[in-house]
C-alpha cells in the first residue's frame, strides 16, 4: 500500500489578520509533482512556509506520512523539516558570511578577501564534502563559477546557487517557490531539465509558479489554484505631481565611450559606444551573467570602474567631481535586490516615501508634503489597500509593487526598472505594464527584462549584452 506524501485538512491562509484563502485540503499522493498557483498576493508563498514548519497554522491539520515513516525507520534522529528543501523566491544572502553588506559591494567583490567564493559557501553547505559539492554543482550548472566571489553572480545565478544548497541537505521533498524569476529562456529550459533529474533520483517536487508558466512545466501531475478577489481595473489618473519630472536642459541622458567592465582577465562586456537621449525608451537584454545589473551600476555610480571609463550622465563627465548623490537625485531606481536592505517591520507607507532619500534601505521622515503624495501614488497603481500593512506582510509580488512605487516617488527624469515585473501574475503585469506606460511617456528609461511580454507598449530601442 502506497504511503501518501502528505494530509493538508482544513488550512486556512492568513498574512497578519488578513484572511487570503477561505480552508483548503489536499492529499498529495507518492508519484506526484504538485503545482501552486494563483493571482499575486493570493497566499502561495504562505502556504509553502506552513508546510515547510516556517509558519504555524492553528485549527489545520498537516502530516507527512512518508517522512513519519523514514523518520521512524532512520537509525539516527532526525527532524521532518531536515527532510525537506525550501528555496524562497527572494534571494538571500548565506548567514554567517556577510556582516557588513551594503549594496555597492556586490561590485567591489573582486577587492575585498572576505567575500566568500561559489565554491566556498557550497563546500560549507555539504560539510566540507567536496565530491558531493562537485556534483551539486555539476546538477546546477555552477562548476564554471566555483572560484567567483558569491556577490559577483548574476540574480539567475544566485537562484541556482540557492537550489544547489538545498539540495546539499539531501531532501526527500523540493519546494521551489517561483524558481524562475530572474532567470534567461535557455536558464529555464535548463532548470527544468535539473528538475526532471532531482524527481528521477526520487525527490518530490512542490512549486509555485503562475498560470502561464504551467504548460512548460512538463513534470507536474497536479495542480492547486489559488483565488483572489483583488482586481486591477481603476480609471484613476496619474497625480498631477508626476505627469513629468521637472523640466531638465539635458539633451543627453546617458552616453558611454569604450565602455569596458573587466574583472582580472574576465571581461564581463564591451560597450564601443551608447547614447541615450531625453525621453528614449531602451529595453536592455541579455542572458544570466551577461552583465546587466553591472551595466546600472555603472549609471548609478554604485560600481567602482564607473570612473575608469568614459561615461557622460545628464551631459557631466563622469569622475568631474560630482558626487554619487549629485548623481542619484535624479533617477529613479528599482531592482528587487533592494528588497534585502529594508527591514520586515517597516511600514510600506514610508517604504515608499523613502524614494526622496537616494540611500536604499534607509527610511527618512515622513513630512506632511512627502505624505500628501503617498496615497495618491498608491490609489492609481491600485496597491492603497496595503498602506496599513508592514513590508513584511505582504507577498514576493505586492513587495516589488510597494518598490516600484518608491522609484516613481521623486518623479525622477530618468527612470530604471530591472525585472519590475518577474513574479506578477498576467493581471497585476499587465496592469502595471499600463501604469509604467503611463508614467515614462514623459521621461527616459531603461528597462531589463528576459521576457518580452513584460515590456510595455510604445517605442523601444534595445541594447543586447
Amino acid at each position: 500500500m502506497s504511503i501518501e506524501i502528505a494530509i493538508i485538512k482544513n488550512l486556512s491562509l492568513k498574512r497578519g489578520n488578513h484572511i487570503l484563502q477561505e480552508p483548503i485540503s489536499f492529499t498529495w499522493e507518492k508519484g506526484q509533482q504538485w503545482c501552486i498557483t494563483g493571482p499575486t498576493g493570493s497566499g502561495k508563498t504562505t502556504l509553502l512556509k506552513i508546510l515547510s514548519g516556517q509558519l504555524f497554522a492553528p485549527h489545520s491539520e498537516i502530516s507527512f506520512p512518508l517522512l513519519e515513516s523514514i523518520k521512524q525507520e532512520s537509525p539516527t534522529p532526525i527532524y521532518i523539516s531536515e527532510m525537506i528543501g525550501f528555496v524562497p523566491q527572494e534571494i538571500k544572502i548565506p548567514s554567517g558570511y556577510i556582516e557588513d553588506l551594503y549594496y555597492q559591494r556586490r561590485f567591489q567583490a573582486t577587492e575585498q578577501d572576505d567575500i566568500p567564493s561559489t565554491k566556498d559557501i557550497l563546500m560549507r553547505s555539504t560539510n566540507n564534502d567536496e565530491q558531493k559539492m562537485l556534483e551539486i554543482a555539476d546538477l546546477m550548472g555552477l562548476t564554471s563559477m566555483l572560484q567567483q566571489p558569491f556577490l559577483q553572480l548574476s540574480n539567475g545565478q544566485t537562484r541556482r546557487l540557492m537550489i544547489a544548497i538545498a539540495l546539499s541537505k539531501s531532501p526527500r521533498l523540493l519546494f521551489l517557490d517561483h524558481p524562475y524569476i530572474g532567470l534567461d529562456i535557455d536558464a529555464r529550459k535548463e532548470l527544468n531539465e535539473q528538475i526532471k533529474n532531482l524527481i528521477q533520483k526520487g525527490i518530490h517536487v512542490l512549486i509555485v509558479a503562475h498560470s502561464n508558466e504551467i504548460s512548460t512545466l512538463s513534470f507536474v501531475t497536479n495542480i492547486l489554484k489559488l483565488d483572489s478577489t483583488l482586481s486591477y481595473q481603476n480609471n484613476i489618473e496619474i497625480p498631477k505631481e508626476l505627469i513629468a519630472p521637472k523640466n531638465s536642459t539635458s539633451s543627453s541622458v546617458i552616453k558611454m565611450t569604450q565602455v569596458k567592465v573587466q574583472y582580472g582577465e574576465k571581461v564581463i562586456f564591451k560597450i564601443p559606444h551608447w547614447e541615450v537621449k531625453t525621453n528614449e525608451k531602451w529595453v536592455i537584454q541579455g542572458k544570466n551573467g551577461s552583465g546587466k545589473s553591472t551595466l546600472l551600476s555603472l549609471i548609478m555610480a554604485d560600481h567602482p570602474q564607473a570612473y575608469s571609463n568614459d561615461i557622460q550622465l545628464f551631459n557631466i563627465q563622469r569622475g568631474s567631481g560630482e558626487s554619487i548623490w549629485d548623481i542619484k537625485k535624479r533617477i529613479g531606481y528599482f531592482s528587487p535586490e533592494q528588497l534585502r536592505f529594508f527591514e520586515p517591520h517597516q511600514s510600506t507607507e514610508k517604504v515608499i516615501a523613502s524614494g526622496w532619500s537616494d540611500f536604499i534601505g534607509h527610511i527618512p521622515s515622513l513630512t506632511p508634503e512627502r505624505k500628501s503624495l503617498v496615497k495618491p501614488l498608491a490609489e492609481w497603481l491600485n496597491i492603497a489597500s496595503l498602506l496599513s500593512l508592514k513590508l513584511g506582510e505582504l507577498s514576493f509580488g505586492q513587495q516589488k509593487m510597494i518598490l516600484i512605487a518608491r522609484a516613481m516617488f521623486k518623479n525622477p527624469e530618468l527612470l530604471i526598472l530591472d525585472e519590475p515585473l518577474q513574479g506578477m501574475d498576467i493581471e497585476a503585469r499587465d496592469f502595471f505594464k499600463e501604469k509604467i506606460k503611463e508614467f515614462s511617456s514623459n521621461r527616459t528609461i531603461l528597462y531589463v527584462t528576459h521576457d518580452t511580454d513584460e515590456i510595455p507598449e510604445g517605442e523601444w530601442q534595445k541594447l543586447l549584452l
